[in-house]
């Protein structure tokens, strides 16, 4: 059984989004970091999550002035958690039962790290791996 915390134990602290940063902000942050979405944060809490669909659909589409708008404008605010102690089979159900592809991992109320569909698979992958590593020694008597 895979926790969250296996899958974020060596990472770096969270990349996040300030709720009063502009769209055009928020963009170039992502795409200097090179993710597809970020928690956002008001004073500290979590208070939604801003993705590039947010802000394709909710101001490029919508031929809104990316400087003007906030991202609190544009963010979702139905954001699903996780803590580290969650099981990753049960996050990565929901998930995709609410069709999203990053988390934020929640310790003590404070965003620690974000995680994806993609580290969940690459967690599985490794632990798969490592099971069957496992199972070639113990077929051979090592």
């Amino acid at each position: 059984m895979i926790l969250v915390r296996h899958v974020i134990e060596s990472r770096p602290p969270a990349l996040v989004l300030e709720a009063d940063s502009s769209a055009a902000e928020a963009a170039l942050f992502l795409k200097e970091h090179r993710i597809g979405g970020a928690p956002v944060l008001a004073g500290g809490e979590l208070v939604g999550f801003c993705s590039e669909r947010d802000i394709v659909f909710r101001v490029v589409a919508a031929e809104r002035d990316p400087r003007e708008v906030r991202v609190s404008q544009i963010m979702s605010t139905d954001v699903i958690t996780a803590t580290p102690d969650d099981k990753v089979s049960e996050c990565e159900a929901r998930m995709r039962e609410r069709h999203v592809r990053h988390m934020p991992v929640l310790d003590a109320g404070k965003v620690v790290a974000c995680v994806s569909l993609r580290d969940f698979l690459q967690a599985e992958l490794r632990e798969s791996k490592s099971e069957v590593r496992s199972l070639e020694g113990f077929i051979r008597g090592s």
